[in-house]
């Protein structure tokens, strides 16, 4: 039953917004891709201006994501690797440091941190 009506709703508001789009003549699809974005990127790993298409700049976000995100996995990993075996070491000092450390970010959530990182930058 609660698909049934999921699946309603959902054709209702997609029904709704075609003969909205269709009234004000706006086309419906991925055609705009094609078109001039008019806006610039501060960076990018390829070429790119407001000259561009939308498909550009989409391709200059989607670039900009990935090396955002390799970055912060290798980082990630090299501060969870020395962690780890921080935790693992028998001083006493580099052991508690590092628990506290664990259960200090363990207890802030992850909103909260990001929040807080882009103040720090």
């Amino acid at each position: 039953m609660t698909v049934i009506a999921v699946v309603l709703v959902f054709g209702f508001f997609t029904y709704n917004a075609q003969v909205n789009m269709e009234n004000r003549g706006i086309d419906f699809g991925y055609g705009f891709l094609s078109q001039e974005s008019s806006f610039d990127v501060q960076f990018s790993l390829i070429e790119y201006d407001g000259s561009h298409s939308y498909f550009r700049a989409y391709l200059v976000g989607l670039l900009n994501t990935i090396l955002v995100s390799v970055i912060g996995i290798i980082f990630a990993t090299i501060l969870g690797v020395i962690v780890g075996i921080a935790r693992l070491s028998p001083n006493y000092l580099i052991n508690k440091f590092a628990a506290f450390y664990v259960e200090f970010f363990r207890n802030i959530p992850l909103l909260l941190q990001i929040f807080f990182g882009i103040l720090l930058l």
